[in-house]
């Protein structure tokens, strides 16, 4: 879903010079939300793919978290932009697409 300018302020995004925290970002909580939901739900799957897909799915989950956490530290924008894509590929591959 691709966002029109300026919908992010439409939609409560804090201005950048209001976030000094990678958690202060609107996609890092959505990304958290997500994770925490995803492990909630997958208790619910089969006994028999608690090894296999459900921990696939946990772990996919969680490292879009991880991946918006090293891309606030890393130093340059072009570094920055290589992590939100690897964000973005997780993101798809939890998401099945």
């Amino acid at each position: 879903m691709k966002m029109r300018r300026f919908e992010s302020e439409k939609i409560g995004m804090k201005r950048k010079k209001d976030i000094k925290h990678f958690r202060d970002l609107e996609v890092y909580s959505r990304a958290f939300d997500a994770a925490m939901s995803i492990f909630q739900l997958t208790k619910e799957f089969p006994a028999e793919e608690r090894y296999s897909l459900v921990d696939q799915i946990r772990r996919s989950s969680r490292s879009v978290c991880a991946n918006l956490a090293e891309g606030w530290r890393l130093e340059t924008a072009r570094r920055t932009m290589d992590e939100g894509r690897w964000t973005r590929r997780t993101v798809r591959h939890t998401d099945g697409g």
